[in-house]
């Protein structure tokens, strides 16, 4: 059943379609990792500089060197553990158990601590990032803002929330095999599919998603079979998209 925080519930008619071939004119090879299981959130992008690969002890290694020239690695605090870090325009937030840290040019500043470690961040906009907060029965996204430092909780579901992707007055977020979005007053559901969703991203084009077998992109009112693989997860930058494959191969494409 689902469970919201002060907003109501529409439908949409859009389903993905099976997907009938794989085009791999869209898709250009860029590495392939050797990782036996790849943690969630090992995988980051930063905004104009593309896909990074947490290496350990906070270490930060460019997967795509022809967005990235001037270095290969970088790290920021090394007496710090990172359970997850998010790159914005502005700033950088890292997730460190039960605390969020906000790190800009000039500091390094706590801005939140919770009461449990089970959650992960997501960027917003300039004023706010979201967050999933996990626990036995539910799952709550919130907003938080980054100079009031309030938090608001915004949706709660009774099943696990994937990710959240900030879009035009909203966000949207996966839940089993559904897309929704939310604006604050109503909770959209925009399309589902036969297989449970594995990630989604926004993108150029609109709004890229898979499950462990195909590729779709969502355009606000049709959704478009891409490719069938083994995928795992979705990254955008300015232009560019990254798609993971579950064996660790990571291609990129500048068309959606």
């Amino acid at each position: 059943m689902l469970i919201t925080v002060g907003i109501t519930t529409t439908k949409s008619t859009a389903q993905a379609t099976d997907v009938q071939s794989t085009d791999s004119t869209i898709m250009v090879p860029l590495t392939k990792l050797n990782i036996t299981e790849m943690e969630i959130d090992q995988l980051i992008t930063i905004p104009g500089m593309g896909l990074f690969l947490n290496t350990g002890d906070g270490e930060y290694k460019s997967l795509d060197r022809e967005r990235c020239p001037d270095f290969e690695k970088f790290m920021l605090l090394d007496n710090m553990w990172y359970d997850q870090l998010v790159a914005t325009d502005n700033r950088f937030l890292i997730h460190n158990g039960y605390q969020i840290y906000e790190i800009d040019n000039t500091k390094c500043n706590l801005i939140a601590d919770f009461d449990t470690p089970c959650f992960r961040i997501f960027a917003g906009n300039d004023s706010i990032f979201y967050m999933i907060v996990y626990n036995d029965e539910s799952s709550t996204i919130y907003s938080c803002g980054f100079n009031d430092g309030k938090t608001i909780p915004q949706v709660t579901l009774q099943e696990d929330i994937l990710r959240v992707e900030a879009m035009g007055e909203g966000f949207t977020f996966i839940v089993g095999n559904t897309l929704y979005y939310a604006d604050g007053k109503e909770l959209h559901q925009l399309f589902n599919t036969e297989e449970l969703l594995t990630d989604m991203v926004l993108t150029q084009q609109g709004m890229l998603f898979c499950t462990d077998t195909s590729l779709y992109i969502y355009d606000g009112e049709n959704v478009t079979p891409l490719a069938s693989d083994n995928f795992s997860r979705l990254f955008y930058d300015n232009g560019r998209t990254y798609i993971v494959l579950s064996d660790g191969t990571i291609y990129r494409s500048d068309i959606f």
